[in-house]
């Protein structure tokens, strides 16, 4: 696809339910951190299902090696497919990554592992190193019903280092889309760990506690979704990461 000025590059058993229940999640210090992996990927562009399937292969699972957050950007939809997960919020994210890791260009799909350009997914590398963290991690959140609003409470102890941040992301996975134009026009598309909310949030000292709302897509299947957290430094590092199998409902 021939590249717009100053726009990234596009390089060529669904679970039923209405309500998933209140959850409480934690990790403690000493607790391997799991890596981060963040997708930037559209529905518009036909070099990103391959990356889309390689996320599912792990987002999903149970045992996790790896915490995986699939990013829907907005700026691909004037070529013919509005993707309906898209977020001009994940454009800016995705701006923001590879500014953070000392890239020149976005691109869809991009993968990013702990804040770093990763591009061994195209092998079908999936990280898995892991080390103890320094700082615990919890949150608590009530029932997830679509339409509302979702409190997160998150507690975080231990030294933060400065300029920390979390992340807190409503994940769904299960999805599939039917693409009825654009360059994937006739395909069925499935995602998992679709970034349907977030925020980020600064932490600004040592054993705080945090306050999140997130707001709930109407259209959300809350039984296979999920509340992640990630705790960042200022260089992009993952201090701590904790989502679904972590939680005791």
């Amino acid at each position: 696809m021939r590249p717009r000025s100053l726009l990234p590059l596009c390089l060529a058993a669904s679970l039923v339910g209405t309500t998933a229940q209140a959850a409480t999640c934690k990790a403690p210090a000493g607790s391997p951190v799991r890596p981060v992996v963040e997708l930037f990927t559209s529905e518009g562009c036909n070099s990103c299902p391959p990356a889309d399937r390689w996320l599912a292969s792990f987002a999903a699972a149970t045992e996790r090696k790896a915490i995986a957050l699939a990013y829907h950007v907005d700026y691909w939809d004037y070529i013919g497919w509005k993707d309906r997960f898209a977020d001009p919020a994940f454009g800016a994210l995705h701006r923001d990554r590879v500014d953070a890791a000392g890239g020149r260009v976005r691109y869809t799909p991009q993968v990013f592992v702990d804040g770093q350009e990763f591009g061994a997914w195209r092998r079908g590398a999936v990280p898995t190193a892991q080390k103890p963290s320094a700082i615990s991690a919890s949150f608590h959140h009530g029932a997830i019903e679509p339409g509302q609003v979702l409190a997160v409470s998150l507690r975080v102890e231990g030294a933060i280092p400065p300029d920390s941040r979390a992340t807190v992301a409503l994940l769904e996975h299960g999805l599939v889309s039917d693409i009825g134009a654009g360059e994937n026009r006739g395909a069925v598309l499935r995602h998992d760990a679709v970034t349907r909310a977030f925020q980020e949030s600064a932490l600004p000292q040592n054993d705080v506690t945090i306050e999140v709302e997130l707001q709930v897509p109407p259209d959300l299947a809350a039984r296979r979704s999920e509340v992640a957290v990630i705790i960042r430094d200022g260089n992009g590092t993952t201090l701590q990461s904790l989502a679904g199998r972590d939680c005791n409902e």
